[in-house]
């Protein structure tokens, strides 16, 4: 066994079983590069564990101290003189550059956000693995004294109405694409509205409320392939785990557009089974198609047979 947090004693649900966190584990959308990590030990009620750092998800996006920007805990904040910033792959701020050069980047418990540190201030006090003979350094109660002199307070609240702007991996039909970024404005609400300043707390996951917000300026390697063609479905997910193989496999992308709308007119609102190709493990589904299922699609069906157009598709898998 691990020390991991994020290990579990059984696969029902309970408590982790270690003290150390290896990557950034809060949701497989989250990405494992941006911020500072510190961990709690929820045993002895004490801030203990890791101190650690990464470089961010979505960088190198020219920010605005005019512009509202999303914390970790959910909160719009405008910075003063923020130059440049990077962004969690759903939409929050994890560490920015000021016009002075100065790097300020987020810290973290497992689940709470505690906010937003001077870097030298940080290395300064050894307190970041970089500093310290590449050995992350144990949030004591000593070390968290250090902590505590570092922090970045230098940003205002906003009220609600105040558009909050974020970079983000794609969302379509609640699944990011991390092969395209998008920047997204929405209107803060009151659930955005820090109250006297108050940043820290608890990490929100999915915090841009996508179906309002207004999407523009997508870049990266999927977002020119027209993926807005496709309808809103289980053949995104299809088209997602065959893109990189297009070239392999000689694929035209628009007959491959063509048989993901098929299979999401197929089964939407339909209860449903593939059967062959070892398919039927998966038995009847209801309105939609699992993960898994798409995968050994692809595996057993798709690449071996060179199925990539509807026609084909329906020769090896006819439906009734």
């Amino acid at each position: 066994s691990t020390q991991n947090l994020m290990d579990y004693p059984s696969t029902g649900s309970g408590q982790a079983g270690g003290t150390e966190l290896w990557k950034y584990q809060w949701d497989f959308t989250h990405n494992p590069q941006g911020g500072w990590f510190v961990f709690e030990d929820e045993e002895e009620g004490a801030m203990q564990g890791k101190i650690l750092t990464s470089t961010g998800a979505l960088k190198g996006y020219l920010l605005d101290e005019n512009t509202a920007y999303l914390t970790p805990s959910n909160k719009g904040i405008l910075i003063p003189n923020i130059k440049s910033g990077a962004f969690s792959g759903d939409g929050q701020l994890l560490n920015f550059t000021l016009k002075n050069e100065k790097v300020i980047t987020a810290v973290y418990t497992s689940t709470h956000f505690l906010g937003y540190y001077y870097l030298n201030l940080l290395n300064d006090l050894k307190l970041t693995a970089e500093s310290n003979d590449g050995i992350s350094q144990t949030l004591t109660s000593e070390a968290s004294l250090k902590l505590a002199s570092c922090i970045f307070s230098g940003y205002n609240s906003i009220q609600a109405g105040i558009p909050i702007t974020c970079y983000s991996y794609k969302n379509v039909i609640g699944q990011l694409i991390e092969q395209c970024a998008c920047k997204y404005i929405f209107n803060a609400t009151a659930i955005h509205v820090p109250q006297n300043k108050v940043i820290k707390g608890p990490i929100v996951d999915f915090p841009i409320p996508y179906t309002s917000a207004v999407e523009s300026n997508c870049t990266g390697e999927i977002c020119p392939t027209g993926i807005e063609d496709l309808l809103p479905g289980v053949g995104v997910k299809l088209f997602i785990t065959l893109y990189d193989d297009i070239e392999n496999y000689s694929i035209n992308i628009n007959d491959l557009k063509e048989l993901c709308n098929y299979l999401t007119t197929l089964v939407k609102n339909k209860t449903f089974g593939f059967y062959g190709y070892g398919l039927e493990v998966y038995g009847v589904q209801k309105n939609g198609i699992s993960n898994d299922l798409v995968r050994d699609l692809v595996v057993k069906v798709l690449k071996p047979n060179n199925v990539f157009t509807l026609d084909k598709f329906k020769e090896i898998l006819p439906s009734p």
